[in-house]
């Protein structure tokens, strides 16, 4: 069974074979010294780590924000107003004969997510703490892609959550 102490009251949760330490995402600051205590029968043994939570809001960043149309390269739309080549299903054949025409074909970009992890000092002062230096950022992409929203869909669709295509003319803005 594993129990943490800390200052400010709130709980890491152990797991119940206590082979990890977890949090439940609710988090508003880090730790320099949170302290977990494994206990067995008449055994104890305390733990210190830190927690590290990312810096908000996080930074967006693509390989390209202006997504023009290619000259000379238009696709076909489909009912579901996906080009042809987006189209993943092996009856292509059957949707480009009830396409609705042809549409133009806009660049591509990918999407990455980054974010600096910090904590705050032990020391009382709240000074903040940034995990591999101030100069360093953390893909995190990965493991919020699922969250990654467009919020004119008509403008530019993501595409295998990290690919974002351009659809039409406009400015939308993407939002994790």
């Amino acid at each position: 069974m594993g129990r943490r102490q800390a200052a400010e009251g709130e709980a890491e949760r152990v797991s119940m074979n206590c082979d990890y330490v977890f949090v439940n995402g609710k988090e508003t600051r880090g730790s320099m010294n949170a302290r977990v205590i494994f206990s067995y029968e008449h055994l104890s043994a305390p733990l210190e780590l830190t927690v590290w939570v990312p810096k908000l809001p996080l930074q967006v960043e693509l390989s390209d924000s202006n997504l023009s149309f290619i000259k000379g390269w238009r696709v076909p739309i489909l009912p579901d107003r996906r080009s042809a080549r987006d189209s993943d299903t092996d009856d292509d054949e059957d949707d480009r004969r009830v396409s609705r025409g042809c549409t133009l074909q806009y660049q591509r970009t990918l999407v990455k997510v980054l974010t600096q992890f910090h904590t705050t000092s032990t020391e009382g002062t709240d000074q903040v703490i940034t995990m591999l230096g101030p100069d360093w950022q953390v893909d995190v992409t990965d493991l919020v892609q699922d969250s990654l929203k467009v919020v004119d869909p008509r403008i530019a669709e993501l595409v295998d959550h990290t690919v974002l295509v351009g659809l039409e003319l406009g400015s939308t803005v993407l939002k994790v």
